[in-house]
């Protein structure tokens, strides 16, 4: 039996996306396991850069980053085909090395995951207790079945140094910055619970303005709190941004925001424009009550047009994504939506006309119980959208086309525009 204590591994990052989204799971498992007494080599693919693989010799796991199960506007690409032929290239290259696949895209069907890209083993967690416990195996010889390792029992904490992506690739970009883990909502159509769980887990202020000064040492000047929701909880966002003004940490950042009265308070807004916010977005999903309800946001039309207000009270511009194709949704309440973006004046409307059904979700339950979808969570691996009428889509075509300032949705539109 092997009883090394520490593992030569490579970290493979696809990146399918464009604009390339920085890997921020990936760097913050990095530091762990060097913490660890690890060595690591990253292997970045996303500037489309010929890859400097290193030798195969002395390589003892290889994990491969799975952050999205579909790429493009509108959810409407895989990328687990071409994440499949990565693996198998990789398992030509490295013919002895087992390979395990991580990231977000993971925690929600680990296994037919696993199964479908090809690897060996297949990590679902939060935190870094998954990987660590994938390298003890790995290093003691590896001889049981098990090929998922999952524990949702730790988040990542404490003060992050960010050395072991090359940030100056990214420099276009803003680089991802995780504030607390876990979401409450009960969203028809979200997997966010499935992948991080209902509870949530926060960071420490002080530890996350430590990071961002390391982040800063190394050039980066724009980042993203890459949570579900930024500002909920809403006092630990609020504390984390006057930490920051506290600190009089100089930094472009961004986030997405909740219009919740509970949520987008006049003390979170406040504390957003004296660190520097210029323009907020919210991901409302819809601007009709009746579609608000069913799909459990959790606010009202009402809620929305005062956190606008409340943003152009500030002088900030405002914009949204609405997201059609609901159980339910009828041409009447595209129209709603769209006669309440005239109304509250956003600046930039991203639309996506259809609904993507995902794993572990209220809405696959839904669609499995109509008899659109088999109940095997193999079946929505690939994009798969809750049938929507054609009704629906010509009016959500045509809506759109009316108004200069609806767009198509892309991660550049919104996520990296300030």
């Amino acid at each position: 039996m092997n009883d090394r204590r520490n593992a030569r591994i490579l970290i493979v990052n696809p990146a399918f996306m464009l604009p390339p989204v920085f890997p921020v799971g990936l760097e913050y498992n990095a530091e762990d396991l060097v913490r660890q007494g690890h060595a690591i080599e990253i292997v970045d693919l996303s500037q489309g850069t010929e890859p400097n693989y290193p030798a195969n010799y002395g390589i003892d796991l290889i994990f491969v980053v799975v952050r999205n199960l579909d790429i493009g506007p509108g959810n409407v690409q895989s990328a687990l085909p071409q994440t499949r032929r990565l693996v198998a290239e990789l398992r030509e290259r490295y013919p002895a090395v087992p390979i395990a696949i991580a990231g977000a895209a993971i925690n929600a069907v680990p296994d037919p995951m696993r199964r479908y890209l090809g690897a060996d083993f297949a990590i679902a967690s939060k935190g870094h207790n998954a990987a660590r416990m994938l390298v003890r195996h790995v290093l003691s010889g590896g001889t049981s079945s098990q090929h998922v390792f999952e524990d949702y029992s730790d988040t990542i904490s404490g003060v992050y140094e960010r050395p072991y992506v090359e940030k100056s690739k990214y420099r276009d970009h803003p680089i991802g910055i995780a504030t607390h883990f876990g979401c409450p909502f009960r969203c028809q159509y979200c997997n966010y619970p499935a992948v991080e769980g209902f509870r949530i887990t926060t960071r420490e202020p002080a530890d996350i303005v430590a990071e961002i000064r390391n982040l800063q040492r190394q050039g980066v000047t724009r980042v993203f709190f890459c949570d579900s929701v930024f500002n909920v909880p809403v006092k630990a966002a609020t504390a984390l941004l006057r930490a920051m003004v506290d600190a009089n940490v100089d930094v472009e950042w961004d986030g997405f925001f909740n219009p919740h009265p509970n949520a987008f308070t006049p003390e979170f807004l406040d504390a957003a424009m004296a660190a520097g916010r210029k323009r907020f977005h919210f991901g409302v999903d819809s601007l009709s009550d009746p579609v608000l309800f069913a799909i459990h946001k959790g606010y009202t039309v009402a809620d929305v047009q005062d956190a606008v207000e409340m943003c152009h009270q500030h002088g900030a511009p405002v914009s949204c994504s609405l997201l059609f194709g609901h159980p339910g949704e009828t041409v009447e309440s595209v129209r709603q939506s769209f006669e309440g973006c005239a109304v509250m004046g956003f600046d930039a409307v991203d639309v996506t006309e259809r609904v993507r059904i995902y794993p572990r979700t209220e809405l696959a339950g839904i669609a499995a119980g109509e008899g659109f979808i088999s109940d095997s969570p193999d079946e929505l691996l690939f994009p798969t959208f809750y049938p929507v009428s054609e009704a629906v889509l010509s009016e959500v075509a045509e809506q759109t086309a009316l108004r200069a300032y609806c767009r198509e949705p892309g991660v550049d539109q919104y996520i990296y525009s300030t």
